[in-house]
């Protein structure tokens, strides 16, 4: 017997026996064939704003076709008003629910069957953001289930896709003073509900609103800003909010790491390892991003052998999951459209002459060492020479690499 899961999230380990596919989301072209096919009576104009819109999301694109009647065009309408035929689906408009799909859009996922009032209950902490009451936000969930921008598992309720979830949400933080949002989702919130919420910001990079909110929980003396001593639940919701604002997420690494003359704090900035080789891809995070790197590997230097041996078969797993095959498009890899030959010079410098010092260092461990080189530049620098392989610079960073024995 088999057995398929579908799930948003796919994590780097793979349990025994398992395969993992993961699924990207359409091309235009691709939708407008799926949408001539169903909806024949569309022009071609408007099966590409409606495949324009959708960015690839087949769900979205036919929703919105469906709202098209035979005798009107969409053509030269705004995404705002796109939007708005979207959420309505040939329905009157009805702010209250507007309101209540952004209240329920906050967070990742939520419970949607206790309309009690008590201090774990989500629907009335929801509500409360939005004014509206428990019953309220249940009966909201309802008809957006009908209009299959809800979906259900069990007790939980999520506003689906997240293209609609996410427009929602940064429409309420517009909206809506960051204190009242953050006195009922985050100040003596459940845990559940605190995660949840920083998850959605994750996928909020875009709004003003979003970045502030964690630079006030990176910055000092913010809810996350002692970024190396979290528990589990703050390390969670540090590695939803990175991508928010990288600039604050190193700041944050930066204060921890580089500012502390204790070797400990470096060496504990191992975890965020996969973070720093994510936010490096961009060209402005590239040179901070590798200095952390190289102070978390030079402190593991210290490890024994073995440790250095564990830590590289887990990083190769990395990198065999995130680049299945060895096979690298520069297209599946965002952010690097605008690497410069700066790549090269700064793989250059941190795998020839920044751990020159801490070798001198070391030679009472000399074989520790020489393992702490294979596993920094085969499980960093492997990664840095993807920045570069699109523009025909990778034999220049293969080049670079010191060998060792």
């Amino acid at each position: 017997m088999s057995v398929i899961t579908v799930e948003y999230d796919i994590r780097e380990d793979q349990p025994e026996g398992t395969e993992v596919f993961e699924l990207e989301v359409s091309s235009e072209a691709l939708i407008e064939k799926l949408l001539k096919h169903r909806f024949s009576y569309l022009s071609w104009i408007d099966l590409h704003t409606i495949a324009q819109f959708s960015g690839g999301n087949a769900r979205i694109a036919i929703s919105l076709a469906e709202t098209v009647h035979r005798d009107e065009t969409i053509a030269g309408m705004s995404d705002e008003n796109l939007f708005k035929r979207l959420f309505e689906q040939r329905n009157a408009p009805n702010e209250s629910l507007l309101v209540a799909a952004q209240g329920l859009s906050l967070v990742y996922s939520f419970h949607g069957e206790d309309v009690s009032d008590g201090d774990e209950a989500e629907l009335s902490r929801l509500g409360a953001v939005v004014k509206r009451n428990a019953q309220e936000m249940f009966q909201s969930a309802v008809e957006l289930g009908r209009r299959r921008l809800v979906q259900r598992r069990g007790v939980w309720r999520a506003v689906l896709p997240h293209a609609i979830a996410n427009r929602l949400a940064a429409r309420a933080l517009q909206d809506i003073p960051t204190t009242i949002v953050e006195k009922h989702l985050v100040n003596e919130a459940p845990e559940r509900l605190l995660r949840s919420f920083s998850r959605r910001l994750g996928y909020l990079d875009g709004s003003q609103e979003a970045k502030q909110i964690s630079r006030n929980w990176l910055g000092v003396g913010g809810l996350l800003s002692d970024v190396l001593n979290l528990n589990e639940l703050g390390e969670s919701m540090f590695r939803n909010i990175a991508p928010v604002d990288p600039d604050a997420t190193l700041s944050a690494l930066e204060r921890a790491v580089l500012g502390s003359t204790s070797g400990d704090s470096a060496k504990k900035c191992a975890r965020y390892v996969q973070l720093l080789v994510s936010l490096a891809y961009e060209p402005q995070h590239f040179e901070r991003s590798v200095a952390l790197l190289a102070k978390a590997a030079v402190a593991g230097a210290e490890g024994s052998a073995s440790s250095f041996r564990q830590k590289s078969q887990r990083h190769n797993q990395s990198v065999r999951f995130a680049f299945p095959n060895h096979t690298v498009r520069h297209s599946r890899i965002p952010g690097t459209e605008g690497i410069s030959n700066s790549v090269v010079a700064k793989v250059k410098q941190f795998t020839r002459t920044r751990t020159r010092p801490e070798e001198s260092r070391c030679r009472s461990n000399r074989v520790a060492f020489r393992t702490h080189r294979k596993f920094w530049i085969w499980s960093t620098v492997a990664r840095l020479w993807l920045l570069a392989c699109h523009e025909g610079r990778s034999g220049q960073v293969v080049q670079s690499i010191p060998k060792v024995g």
